[in-house]
């Protein structure tokens, strides 16, 4: 099912954000090239989600000049790029984190996301997340992950430390 976004959604500020395409979609360029369309919702920025959550819609255009940039995309969100020639479905992206820098596009025309990168996770405190709705479980998983790694690193150094816990 698509993502349908509010008139009063909260865009993401210029920066760098965690996101969730909540929707993917082919389209054409102003120029008449393939392009991507993505609509973008925050992750780890969430005030009451889904209601508040920040968006963008970021677009990439498709021709042999832009190939690095679907690259990028295609790599930040964990796909593989298929081999020229191949088709792909623009849907396989919706549900996908990636890490994306959004700029200043200047000459009237609204914020444009710059690069994309893999997913970075959050580093909000648990106690600042929503306790309703899908993301109430992340804390516990979270914690689950802090608590193994700390174990980890416990085993890897050792544990003389010169203090009692």
């Amino acid at each position: 099912m698509p993502f349908t976004v509010p008139e009063e959604t909260p865009e993401l500020g210029l920066g760098n954000h965690n996101v969730e395409i909540a929707d993917a979609r082919a389209g054409l360029s102003k120029n008449g090239n393939d392009m991507l369309i993505f609509d973008l919702i925050a992750v780890g920025e969430i005030a009451n989600y889904p209601d508040d959550t920040p968006m963008h819609t970021a677009f990439v255009t498709v021709t042999p000049k832009t190939m690095w940039k679907v690259r990028e995309v295609f790599e930040a969100c964990g796909l593989e790029l298929p081999a020229g020639g191949e088709s792909f479905d623009e849907r396989d992206f919706i549900g996908r984190r990636a890490n994306v820098d959004i700029v200043d596009n200047h000459d009237g025309y609204p914020p444009k996301v710059d690069s994309w990168a893999p997913y970075v996770p959050s580093d909000i405190p648990t106690q600042d997340l929503p306790e309703r709705g899908p993301i109430a479980k992340a804390p516990e998983r979270a914690m689950a992950e802090a608590q193994a790694q700390a174990d980890r690193a416990a085993e890897k150094f050792g544990d003389d430390l010169p203090w009692e816990a």
